[in-house]
């Protein structure tokens, strides 16, 4: 009868042991669901943002590749190419 209880006990701490950790990994997997849900909308907004600054330059006839340090009436990569050859 003994050996009986033992076994009982031990089912019924390792079920309350998967339990709380199942209670647990699926409080992480809200939290998470959450906080990309937050991430998602976000990164939609500076989506939305990125879109509209790009149309404004578009419509003043900014070329893009300025505001990245090249000057506009030159091609990608001419800078690079004109140190290339000058070593």
């Amino acid at each position: 009868m003994r050996w009986v209880l033992l076994w009982v006990v031990l089912v019924l701490a390792a079920a309350t042991v998967l339990g709380l950790l199942g209670r647990s990994l699926w409080r992480k997997a809200k939290a998470l669901t959450a906080e990309m849900t937050a991430a998602s909308d976000r990164m939609s907004a500076v989506a939305a943002s990125i879109s509209e600054l790009s149309q404004q330059a578009a419509s003043i006839g900014e070329d893009a590749r300025f505001a990245y340090g090249e000057p506009p009436g030159e091609p990608r990569g001419s800078r690079r190419a004109g140190r290339r050859r000058r070593t």
